[in-house]
């Protein structure tokens, strides 16, 4: 039975460690051992000793023949993976000779050892994609730094990761690990993800798992958490045995790779207990990405995510392109090492009918001239605004943009000369994107978008004097509203002509709002309701006199939500029984 470690934020800074353990197993089947290169493997001390089937399903054992045939004029400085988690273990046999020195910020006087167990696994998992019991010696010059931000998961704050994300930054990571995040959005946590992408670092980041509830029932698989849902963060979803979406990963708009999150055995000394989830994934992932770019040391981070996508195996069999539950496929580290960055992946994609998917999140690197337009089609969920962001890379040209409704009707036309950005009114459904060069040269350009909620219909009213005005009829009444801008608040006005029994709830439908009700049913009116979690019901119940009652709904850290909530009254008067 799995149990998933998901933690309470408080005051919008705990973040989650996301991992699930897994039953009990043991075994595999023998199999031959592979050689790269020169290398002299280690000797097998048992039948399938150091064979870890995650390494199969992601093709190591290919990868690690064809980079070592790449390998001979690797510099000679390491390529350092930082691991910002609960530590490493600095003793540990199969990881001493992959680890640099680190940091520990949870507690700045000691050593960055871990206690737990979760950053040794995460380490554990990126050692083995570098063939870590396979080998001897390390397998190119890719090395890991611990980064102490938490002990054991229940003591995880924002402000500590993202001065982790920092801290490795100046301690020259290439890349960053975090199998860790929340479902809120923070300011500083996307400030220092753009800092990283300045300063030439990747982020690969978990999506996050499935929450459920003290039933056991599934409450939330989607959106992804942040910083995953972040476009410049590689995100990572988990997949199983066979390839396939797996069910306890979160999915949806942002997601890039998948890897294999079920039954990972970590180290081959390990106890047969294995681990799952998302966090497990991503160092994978993050694994493949420093030999790819060890091989490509001209490339930029955005670079290594395009490779990677373009790179990824779809199972089943099918056309590359993304989709909310997968992205762009499992990363496949063999095709990784042997395959090549193309410039515009997406083609053919000239006609409407040939439209490639994309959705908010994600980054589209393409390349168009006259003549050649690139469609791209966008869903959209709930009525409100798309904005689109263009930069044109490279010498300038210019580009023309522009999208449809379903209809073909037109929503926005523009032409970019350098960088622009578009927002227009969309409804639910679909929107296709067109970008198209303006002269013969090619233009090469970066694309992004951003679906948001538009106002609800009882704006403005984010003060007590423009409360939206509700008469309370007896019965059951739902009113929607939306959080559809930074530190919105709705008021309502509530107004009940008999004396009567009320219950009032505030229901989300999204795991990015956490609800917050302001009401005066207790005498004053700085009574606030925060009793539930992000994405959980609010819910008061009064005995009401005749009168007007003003209530606030907010978010408890001012975010904008991906969808919009509900206000259920239930009114009964005090002379009808029920």
């Amino acid at each position: 039975m799995r149990a998933m470690i998901f933690v309470r934020m408080l005051a919008g800074s705990i973040f989650a460690i996301v991992f699930v353990m897994g039953s009990v197993s043991s075994g595999g089947s023998e199999r031959a051992r592979e050689q790269a290169g020169q290398r002299e493997p280690l000797p097998a001390q048992e039948p399938d000793a150091f064979r870890l089937s995650f390494l199969d399903q992601i093709k190591a054992p290919e990868a690690w023949q064809a980079f070592m045939r790449r390998s001979g004029s690797l510099g000679t400085d390491p390529f350092v993976v930082a691991v910002v988690d609960t530590g490493v273990d600095l003793q540990h046999p199969l990881l001493r000779s992959y680890l640099v020195p680190g940091v520990n910020l949870r507690f700045p006087d000691e050593p960055p050892h871990d206690r737990m167990g979760h950053g040794t696994k995460v380490a554990g998992v990126i050692a083995s994609v570098w063939g870590a019991g396979q080998w001897r010696t390390p397998m190119g010059k890719g090395r890991i730094m611990p980064v102490k931000v938490m002990e054991d998961g229940s003591d995880g704050q924002m402000s500590r990761t993202i001065a982790g994300i920092r801290e490795a930054i100046s301690r020259k990571a290439r890349i960053i690990v975090l199998a860790q995040g929340s479902w809120r959005h923070h300011p500083a946590l996307a400030e220092a993800v753009a800092e990283a992408e300045q300063q030439g670092v990747l982020i690969v980041a978990a999506v996050g798992n499935a929450k459920y509830d003290e039933q056991g029932r599934l409450a939330f698989d989607h959106p992804l958490y942040f910083p995953a849902a972040y476009p410049t963060v590689l995100a990572v979803g988990a997949a199983t045995q066979d390839g396939r979406h797996d069910p306890t990963s979160n999915w949806g708009p942002g997601i890039d790779l998948v890897a294999p999150g079920e039954n990972i055995r970590l180290t081959p000394e390990e106890n047969p207990l294995m681990q799952n989830g998302t966090s497990f994934a991503a160092p994978q992932v993050a694994a493949v990405a420093a030999l790819v770019w060890q091989l490509h040391p001209e490339y930029t981070p955005a670079d290594v995510r395009r490779h990677l996508m373009q790179t990824a195996r779809r199972t089943p069999s099918s056309a590359w392109r993304w989709d909310e539950q997968m992205g762009y496929g499992q990363v496949d580290a063999a095709q990784a090492i042997r395959g090549t960055l193309h410039p515009d992946p997406y083609e053919p994609n000239d006609r409407k009918d040939e439209a490639k998917p994309i959705a908010s999140g994600l980054e589209v690197y393409g390349v168009s001239r006259r003549g050649d337009p690139d469609i791209f089609e966008q869903p959209i969920h709930e009525k409100g605004w798309l904005e689109l962001q263009v930069s044109v890379l490279g010498p300038a040209s210019e580009l023309l943009l522009e999208a449809y409704d379903e209809r073909g009707r037109t929503l926005s036309r523009r032409r970019i000369s350098r960088q622009g950005d578009v927002r227009f009114p969309v409804g639910a459904g679909h929107v296709q994107i067109g970008v198209e060069g303006l002269d013969k040269r090619e233009a090469h350009y970066r694309l992004t978008s951003q679906a948001r909620l538009g106002p609800d219909a009882m704006e403005p009213n984010d003060d007590a004097d423009q409360a939206a005005v509700i008469s309370v009829r007896p019965g059951i009444q739902i009113i929607e509203g939306t959080m559809d801008r930074h530190n919105d608040r709705d008021w309502l006005e509530l107004r009940i002509a008999e004396p009567g029994r009320l219950t009032l709830e505030v229901r989300p439908f999204t795991p990015r709002f956490d609800p917050v009700l302001q009401h005066p049913f207790a005498g004053r009116m700085d009574v606030q309701e925060d009793q539930g979690d992000e994405g959980e019901h609010e819910e008061i119940r009064v005995r009401v006199r005749p009168g007007r009652y003003r209530i606030c709904i907010s978010d408890y850290d001012g975010n904008i939500a991906d969808r919009p909530y509900h206000v259920v009254m239930r009114y009964t008067p005090q002379n009808k029984k029920g």
